[in-house]
């Protein structure tokens, strides 16, 4: 079965959820236009990522308007979006929404939160704590954030979960960039998404954060691989980008 997806790279506003929302309706609907299945947004799209004290005052309910608009526009297509989503007990944890035709699918709490060099995620969300398997009208997703994809003994569960696709989404920064040497964090997360589509056998899909934040440069570079682990979509490391790509579902997937 062939579905056409697309991954929303944007450059997310800080803080500034009522244009984020914005933002994301106009590019799922020009999604829309293309016939597309399901965009994927980056992590933290609604919000931008540096949040650190203001993580409470952005997070959001599922009852949010914020939230309900994105589930309204979610009519005939599946989106995936990165938000703070406030818990009980004064818990805040880093979200994706999944949702699918006016109805929310589920929502991945980040389970492995980064707390080094210039990452300060354990100061202000909780952890999430379980890895599951989310249902569409094309198939079956697993869903990741970010530092979740540095721990294949996580999303290696997924092999017996039986998915039909592997989506990620990420907000990884520049972190060196030697000369004559490119990105050094492409490098690696490109290594890890091959990885994971060889392995698993099916495709991937990596949605990664574009443009500057508090002066930090998020390089984007958001890609589809085909499950023998090529590329065969991929955006700009520099710009903002809606990627269009189609993919192969099933045992005889031949993305």
């Amino acid at each position: 079965m062939k579905i056409t997806i697309a991954i929303g790279q944007i450059q997310s506003e800080y803080c500034i959820l009522k244009g984020n929302v914005r933002k994301h309706i106009e590019w799922i609907n020009r999604a829309k236009e293309k016939d597309v299945q399901l965009i994927v947004f980056p992590e933290l799209s609604l919000t931008g990522y540096y949040l650190r004290e203001a993580v409470s005052e952005v997070a959001l309910t599922i009852t949010n308007p914020y939230i309900e608009q994105i589930i309204k526009a979610s009519q005939g297509i599946g989106i995936i979006a990165g938000f703070v989503e406030k818990g009980e007990k004064r818990k805040y944890y880093n979200c994706a929404i999944c949702c699918e035709n006016g109805k929310i699918i589920g929502i991945h709490r980040k389970i492995y939160l980064p707390t080094y060099d210039m990452f300060e995620e354990e100061r202000y969300f909780a952890a999430g704590s379980i890895l599951k398997v989310y249902e569409t009208f094309w198939g079956k997703i697993g869903i990741i954030i970010c530092e979740d994809a540095w721990y294949p003994d996580l999303v290696m569960q997924f092999a017996q979960k039986k998915i039909d696709a592997l989506v990620i989404i990420s907000a990884s920064p520049v972190k060196g960039v030697p000369a004559g040497t490119g990105i050094k964090n492409r490098k690696t997360n490109y290594a890890i998404n091959r990885f994971y589509a060889r392995n698993l056998g099916i495709p991937v899909l990596f949605a990664n954060k574009i443009g500057y934040e508090h002066g930090i440069f998020f390089w984007g570079g958001s890609a589809v691989y085909a499950p023998d682990g090529k590329i065969i979509a991929q955006a700009s490391t520099e710009t903002e980008e809606l990627l269009f790509s189609d993919i192969h579902i099933g045992k005889n997937n031949n993305t």
